[in-house]
């Protein structure tokens, strides 16, 4: 973040400040606001939350836990009578992000 950032954010309201740096001058003018939380963070860093939140309707919201198991397809069994076609496992396996 660079001074005229941080001098815009110093004259509103905030409490808390996230950016991927911030300039020597940003930091002083940012420290001298009164109960600011100022975090940095690595932008190429990637975060995985312990649960994924959804919106499925009005006030209505899913909170699942994601499957990062990467899928196996040699373990996939059939269970309908007529099994998949190699082409259709092939796009099965894509679909679900299967190797």
């Amino acid at each position: 973040m660079d001074h005229d950032c941080a001098k815009a954010i110093s004259e509103i309201f905030t409490e808390v400040v996230i950016a991927p740096g911030f300039v020597e001058t940003a930091l002083e003018i940012l420290k001298g606001k009164k109960n600011l939380r100022i975090i940095t963070f690595n932008p190429h860093v990637p975060v995985l939350a312990p649960f994924e939140v959804r919106s499925v309707g009005f006030d209505s919201y899913l909170v699942q836990t994601p499957d990062r198991t990467p899928e196996d397809p040699a373990q996939w069994r059939v269970v309908t009578r007529r099994p998949p076609t190699e082409y259709r496992k092939t796009t099965q396996c894509y679909s679900v992000g299967g190797s």
